[in-house]
């Protein structure tokens, strides 16, 4: 199966469209992208909180005008960090992977100097991502139960 889907800069009119990418997703990829079970009330002070101003929330759509992927990166100081999610049947399109692409490009134009990404040890999916993208690992010790990894960056001239 094939998917036509095209990259957009998410704002707060794309809020309904969130909240059903969000809902979309099992109890168990809620509790990896976000590190704990989130409940359908959590999900919408999450997506009610988001500052469309500071941050910048990636957002992929298929053909048929679904969101099927988000990333959300977080700007703060020199630093920002992604947090993606992609629904179920549209994975292992390269979806995430052109996600984190784009948050590197996006982290490098806001002159930031580091991207992070912080997830739970168990999403092997997400650390697999950043490794093959030059994250490197920042755990403390081996019973860490979240991952942290970083990639430092140049920031882009202003022009």
């Amino acid at each position: 199966m094939s998917f036509t889907a095209r990259l957009e800069i998410l704002d707060s009119s794309h809020l309904q469209h969130l909240t059903q990418h969000f809902f979309r997703l099992s109890v168990h990829d809620r509790q990896l992208r976000f590190k704990n079970a989130c409940t359908d009330e959590t999900l919408l002070s999450y997506i009610n909180s988001i500052d469309f101003v500071r941050d910048k929330i990636l957002g992929i759509w298929s053909g048929e005008r679904t969101l099927v992927a988000v990333g959300h990166l977080t700007f703060y100081n020199r630093v920002a960090d992604i947090s993606l999610s992609v629904n179920l049947e549209h994975r292992r399109f390269g979806y995430g992977q052109f996600l984190l692409e784009q948050a590197k490009l996006l982290t490098q134009q806001h002159r930031c100097t580091e991207l992070k990404v912080s997830c739970l040890r168990a999403n092997s999916s997400m650390i697999f991502l950043a490794s093959k993208n030059g994250f490197s690992i920042n755990c403390q010790n081996d019973e860490d139960v979240e991952w942290e990894g970083s990639c430092s960056l140049e920031p882009v001239a202003a022009e």
